[in-house]
């Protein structure tokens, strides 16, 4: 199932949101910049993700430019709030900035972090029309 979530661009022209989900995982993928407003948003989408019940909550870092401390914040309330549970978060393919960004301040020895070798992750993306539906609103 996949859930065309790309952020308004009139709201945030910087920052998007896609949701694929199946029932062992949600996978989340970002792009542009986490920061103050953005943040908002993720939180949004996790918190609904959370009270959905997915065992596993993937958030790919890839298509991050910018990652402030309030989306920093979010992962670990979102990670925290998942191992109560006895589920989790897992960040998938931070870039050099994300990594730094989780090493400066601890985060990379809390949170579980996949690198980009990793390819038991992905999710399966939309074929046929719904794919170019989805595709379209990407930005290129």
């Amino acid at each position: 199932m996949m859930d065309d979530l790309w952020s308004d661009p009139v709201r945030d022209p910087g920052f998007g949101v896609q949701v694929c989900s199946n029932a062992q995982r949600s996978w989340v993928s970002l792009r542009g910049e986490l920061d103050l407003v953005s943040a908002s948003h993720l939180r949004q989408v996790l918190a609904q993700l959370c009270r959905d019940g997915y065992p596993k909550i993937v958030v790919d870092l890839s298509g991050l430019e910018f990652l402030g401390a309030v989306g920093l914040a979010v992962f670990h309330q979102v990670d925290d709030q998942l191992r109560a549970v006895d589920r989790q978060l897992i960040l998938y393919r931070p870039r050099r900035l994300a990594r730094r960004a989780l090493a400066i301040t601890g985060l990379d020895t809390v949170l579980t972090i996949q690198p980009v070798t990793t390819r038991s992750l992905t999710c399966n993306r939309p074929r046929g029309r719904k794919a170019l539906l989805a595709n379209r609103n990407r930005p290129q």
